[in-house]
């Protein structure tokens, strides 16, 4: 396991949101 604080989640969330966009954030959340 990857050891990651509530923080750096947070972060990559966001990170993640701005780059797949809001519409594909859903389905790539139920993929993982």
């Amino acid at each position: 396991m990857f050891n990651i604080s509530f923080g750096e989640l947070f972060a990559f969330g966001i990170i993640a949101l701005i780059i797949l966009g809001p519409e594909k954030l859903p389905q790539t959340l139920r993929t993982v």
